[in-house]
Order: structure tokens, then sequence, then C-alpha cells
């Protein structure tokens, strides 16, 4: 059976869960249909299964391709071409691997373009492809893959989900309540499939997942593109790139942006040190830290409560004028998550704690 490399969870002598790389089995490939579609060629996007993507077909190969499909299931299939300045793009000029898409709305404008809105439906790839009547026609491989729920899976699933809820806290262009709820599911295929929809990536990088079609595998490296791109926004914030000109003016003076995201970073520092395997628990207490600017401003983290007064001792060495206080709270107010006030100081990332392993 192929295997791919991920965390798996052991127990320690001592009873502690630790998380290790190993091998872990990927989904099992279930079935493969072959079937032949008109191709349309893209530009500048890549269309992920269950997206919903509007757009404007003007090329007339592609309002042919789009006649064919719309004559017959109302399937077509979509490519990105590696060139988006091609016009009309030859079998070699785009990408073997796409998205079948079902035609949900059609309607012609008066310069004789089509408005289309498709929704994905799965990804395939191109056996062969040729030109017939003016368009492009393929034989496409539909490879299908079952994903068997396990422990490792829902552990992977929550993580990317807690990196995802970072990644959206922390990209200033994303609805926060809408995205959120947008991953709410219990399909990892389908998961992470709208994640990357909605990651901020470069064409080539948006390929490359849709080119991974085991659902397991794609868990794993989505979690491993958002660490990265986390890591990217979080670099942005401390160098003062992460925000617009109004938001700089608004955040003056820039030393409490630092100060702030040091002591979160800190506070994930010393969690992991310490609690690698912490998690927030869904009920009952937790230990909170306030953490009060000379500003007004305050902040409070959720954690160990030995490891949070270790932190605030770090914060009074390093900061005498900042003001701590331990405390509990309903645990199911937080859930790992830093609050933070007053609506100003908002950009500081939101970190997960039950993420940090």
């Amino acid at each position: 059976m192929a295997t791919r490399r991920n965390f798996i969870q052991v127990i320690s002598a001592a009873g502690a869960a630790l998380f290790i790389r190993g091998p872990v089995p990927a989904s099992a490939e279930e079935e493969v249909e072959v079937k032949k579609l008109p191709v349309m060629p893209i530009r500048d996007g890549v269309v992920f299964p269950y997206m919903m993507t509007p757009f404007v077909v003007g090329r007339e190969s592609s309002l042919r391709a789009l006649e064919e499909a719309l004559a017959a299931d109302k399937k077509i299939f979509l490519a990105t071409q590696h060139d988006a300045g091609v016009d009309e793009p030859r079998p070699n000029e785009i990408y073997q691997v796409g998205t079948v898409v079902n035609i949900v709305q059609s309607l012609k404008l008066p310069d004789g373009n089509i408005k289309v809105r498709v929704e994905g439906i799965e990804r395939g790839k191109i056996l062969q492809i040729s030109e017939t009547e003016g368009f492009l026609q393929a034989t496409i491989r539909l490879p299908r893959y079952g994903t068997e729920t396990n422990s490792q899976i829902e552990s992977d699933m929550q993580r990317v989900t807690s990196l995802f809820e970072q990644y959206v806290k922390l990209c200033q262009s994303l609805n926060y309540e809408t995205m959120i709820a947008d991953v709410r599911m219990e399909d990892p295929a389908k998961l992470t499939d709208t994640i990357a929809a909605n990651l901020q990536l470069s064409i080539e990088q948006k390929q490359g997942l849709l080119e991974i079609f085991d659902p397991a595998e794609r868990l794993s490296r989505i979690g491993d593109v958002l660490d990265i791109e986390i890591e990217k926004l979080q670099t942005a914030m401390i160098e003062g790139r992460g925000m617009s000109r109004s938001t700089r003016q608004n955040h003056s003076p820039y030393k409490y942006q630092r100060e702030w995201l040091e002591i979160v970073m800190k506070s994930v520092e010393l969690h992991r040190a310490k609690l690698p395997d912490l998690q927030i628990p869904r009920d009952g207490q937790v230990s909170i830290l306030m953490v009060h600017d000379p500003r007004g401003g305050y902040c409070t983290l959720p954690g160990d409560e030995v490891v949070l007064r270790e932190l605030a001792q770090w914060i009074r060495s390093n900061r005498p004028d900042w003001k701590t206080g331990l405390g509990h709270a309903n645990a199911s107010s937080y859930q790992g998550l830093f609050k933070v006030s007053p609506p100003e100081l908002e950009w500081i990332p939101m970190y997960y704690l039950a993420s940090l392993r």
C-alpha cells in the first residue's frame, strides 16, 4: 500500500502524547473512469472541485467547446494554460491536470460572448487530446479516491482547519466569518479543495495542489503550505508591510505592534517547549493571562497556568510598564483563541494553541 509522511501519535512511557514523523497509509484509489469531454483552456486562474466560478467566454474555440458541452450533459473540462498571454493555446500549452465542471448558468451577451457560471465537480488528467471541429476535445482519466475516516485523518483535518483560521485572520482580504463557515465540514477532500481555492497563491502553486489526487496526501500538503504562508504574513506584519498606509497611521506608535507580536510569539514558544501536546478543552474552565499595555489595549491568552505564570514573569521583566493578571474563563469562549481589544489591535495574529503540537 502507498504511504505518506505525516505526524502520527504515540504514547510515551510517561503517558504523554508525542507527535513524530512516520509513515501513514494513504487513501486507496477506489475506481477510475475515463470520459471524453470538450476542453476549455482558462487564463490566470485554477478552478478546484466544489468551487463556484463565474467568467466570460470570448475565444472562438472556447465558445465552440462550450456549445458542445451545453448540447450534451453540460460537462466541460477546464485546464489552465501555461502562458495567459497566448490567445489560442495548443494542447501542449495547457496543464494536463484540470477540473471537470458543470455549467450551472450561461447567458449570451450582446457582443457575442457568453457569461457562464460553473461548479467544479472533480479533478482529472488528460490522456489524449486533439482539435476537433474548431475546439479541443480530450479523453480524461478520472481517478476517485475514498478516504477512510480515522483518528489520523481527523487530527490532520483539525490541524488544517485551525491553520486556515489563523491564515484568514492574518490575511486582510478574506472575510473571516464567511471563510470559517465555509470550512466547517467533515469531508477531507472537500475541505482541502475549499481551502486551496481561497489561498492567495501563484498559479503554479495552486496547480500543484490541484495535481494531488489523494485527499490524505493533499491534506498533509495543505497544512505545510499554510504553515509557510502564515509565517510569511507574520514576517510582513513585523516589517510593516502587512498593513495599508491608513492602518499604519492608526497604529502609532509602531512599537506597540511589534511588542504585542513578541508577547504572543513568546507564549507560543513557551507552550511549544513545555507542553507540545497542549489542547484547549471544549468545556469547563481554562487558565488565561490578561495583559494590558500602557495605551489601554489588552490581550487575553489561554493556556497552561504554569506556563502562563512564566510568561507573566517574562513580560514584567521585559515590559515593566505593562500589567498582567492570571484568571480563569469558560473554555468554550476561547477554544485556544487569543482575544484582543481594542479593535484597532485586531491585526495581531490569532494563534490556536491546540495546533502547536
